[in-house]
């Protein structure tokens, strides 16, 4: 079920089978079973975050922060392809709030799943090592810390010992001050910031394989995949995820820019109502994107009528800049030729337009007079 996940396109063997069942198990008389969450409460823990609460007021420093990841949590976490799968990928919780993810840094033991806990193993000589059993059989047990991984033969092994302490050490305020923690989170979501969206979506692609019925993850997937460019796939996953859970506005707004993009106006206008009626928060531009798209549904080859249908919803309904770069005053517009290649062509993670002749050179001219 999972590969026609990964590889979800409209045209994929799989893809209803997937969508299907993805239904059936979110279904109200399904619930899908969430990770197993055990914690300790540690009141001395609890003053170490309470000390670092005005960390949400700094401003943070990603590439100083970059430096305090390779340092300190690359041995036991992955983010942006770099450092290890111990503990959790960071960019699956990069996004969390600040409060959130102070806690998980200096008292990461209050909330942590059961997967995570530290694992002691005797051994029958009597000694003792401890971290995360990763594999294990009947002839032997791998065991991961940071960078170091052992195998154990199971015969010389006497137990097996599960803690209820996270993996990840306490005591990080010894090394991490309020800034520097401010410059850690800065780089963690820079990922999701600096529109990193294919290696986002490859974390949330992660979260996935272990648990293919969370609707979080396939909506940010699909949120991802539209911002990179990649708009069929993003589409089916979009689809599912709103299908899962309607009440989730965000997916609705995103569902109606990619309609808006491929100039199906009527679904974009019935995503963007649905997003209203979810209690999205971006209320006056969505209206403003409803109107554009009732107008533009009634037709026109003029290149405002071109602009607004294909590339106001990324670049605003002045080309003042949202979703893509600003083109009000870009330079660019005034090379025609560079213009028309990016439109036809795409570029980075905006994906190719397909216009007549008559659309782009209409558009191209409305482009000119921004």
């Amino acid at each position: 079920m999972f590969i026609a996940l990964l590889t979800a396109a409209p045209g994929h063997a799989e893809a209803k089978a997937w969508q299907a069942a993805f239904k059936v198990t979110n279904s109200p008389s399904v619930k899908s079973a969430a990770p197993i969450i055990t914690g300790t409460v540690n009141p001395e823990r609890a003053k170490v975050v309470a000390r670092y609460a005005g960390v949400a007021a700094l401003t943070g420093n990603s590439a100083n922060g970059h430096a305090l990841f390779l340092a300190n949590c690359a041995a036991c976490h992955k983010l942006k392809g770099e450092g290890n799968e111990i503990g959790p990928d960071l960019g699956t919780i990069a996004g969390k709030p600040t409060e959130q993810l102070l806690e998980a840094i200096f008292d990461p033991s209050r909330a942590v799943e059961q997967r995570y806990l530290l694992q002691t193993i005797t051994l029958k000589d009597g000694r003792t090592l401890a971290g995360l059993v990763s594999e294990q059989n009947a002839n032997a047990v791998t065991l991961k810390l940071g960078t170091v991984t052992e195998v154990i033969l199971r015969e010389q092994v006497a137990k097996i010992e599960t803690s209820n302490k996270s993996l990840m050490p306490d005591g990080l305020e010894a090394i991490l001050n309020p800034q520097q923690t401010a410059d850690l989170l800065a780089w963690g979501r820079r990922a999701y910031e600096l529109q990193a969206f294919d290696q986002a979506a490859e974390a949330y692609l992660e979260v996935l394989k272990k648990d293919p019925k969370n609707v979080e993850a396939v909506r940010r997937v699909g949120i991802l995949l539209f911002m990179g460019g990649r708009p069929e796939e993003a589409r089916i996953f979009l689809e599912i995820a709103q299908g899962a859970d309607p009440e989730a506005a965000e997916g609705w707004l995103f569902l109606g820019n990619l309609y808006f993009q491929e100039g199906r106006m009527q679904e974009a206008i019935a995503a963007w109502e649905k997003y209203l009626e979810a209690g999205g928060e971006a209320k006056e531009r969505v209206e403003a994107l409803i109107a554009m798209a009732k107008a533009q549904a009634q037709g026109g080859k003029d290149g405002r009528s071109v602009y607004e249908a294909r590339c106001a919803a990324c670049h605003g309904l002045q080309g003042e800049g949202g979703v893509g770069p600003r083109l009000k005053g870009n330079p660019i517009l005034k090379v025609p030729e560079a213009v028309r290649e990016i439109v036809l062509q795409g570029r980075g993670t905006m994906p190719a337009v397909p216009l007549s002749e008559e659309e782009l050179e209409a558009l191209l001219g409305y482009l000119g007079s921004l």
